[in-house]
């Protein structure tokens, strides 16, 4: 099976969050479970948060659509009936919390002669809004993974830290 779905499993590893959907009226569902995770180990993938998504409540008494959380307080499982259309408010929810996590937003002034790093947070298709300052200097909101806001600060030769406006 990995041989065949190699390159979908290898897009794996590149993954911030992975969604975990099982058939928890399936009697077997803790067999499957177990499976799904030792591929994911073989595949060096296992490190790689989970939200498990929790299926087929409809088929199930007495279960009702929620979210687990950890002692942390972030989303385990969502219990849901996709058929049904139950919970996927709360799996959406759920998606958006675990992301957010790995995002980060700031406000930046960048003055007109820095104007190429414009092109460059364009490009990355991160500005949630933009504007000017009174002095003329461009004023964005940007929000990115965590991840590639690093890669910026790496990449541009100037502080973007010192662009940040302070609250």
């Amino acid at each position: 099976m990995i041989a065949a779905f190699k390159a979908t499993l290898q897009e794996t590893q590149q993954a911030n969050l992975l969604l975990h959907v099982v058939d928890y009226s399936d009697d077997q569902f803790q067999e499957n479970i177990e499976q799904v995770n030792e591929v994911l180990e073989e595949i060096d993938a296992n490190e790689i948060q989970q939200l498990m998504v929790c299926n087929k409540i409809d088929r199930m008494d007495g279960v009702i659509a929620k979210i687990d959380r950890d002692e942390s307080g972030m989303p385990i499982r969502v219990w849901l009936s996709a058929q049904q259309g139950l919970g996927i408010d709360l799996l959406l929810s759920a998606i958006t919390e675990c992301l957010s996590k790995n995002m980060v937003q700031h406000s930046l002034l960048i003055p007109p002669h820095k104007s190429s790093l414009r092109g460059v947070f364009f490009d990355m298709n991160c500005i949630a809004e933009e504007g000017y300052a009174e002095n003329g200097d461009w004023q964005i909101d940007v929000r990115m993974e965590q991840r590639d806001w690093n890669r910026l600060i790496k990449r541009v030769d100037v502080d973007l830290e010192s662009y940040i406006v302070k609250n």
